[in-house]
């Protein structure tokens, strides 16, 4: 009976884990300023000016 649940969970939690990884994820605001473009992400920005 366990063994049945337990497989059931893992099936659906590897569903679940599947199908978010699909989904783009929004910019968090935590994470960075919004006038910060999706191109701009990628590089490390320079602390010291040039």
């Amino acid at each position: 009976m366990w063994a049945e649940v337990l497989t059931v969970a893992v099936a659906w939690l590897t569903v679940v884990c599947l199908l978010l990884a699909r989904v783009p994820k929004p910019p968090s605001l935590l994470d960075s300023p919004q006038d910060v473009s999706p191109l701009d992400l990628d590089q490390p920005e320079d602390s010291e000016p040039r």
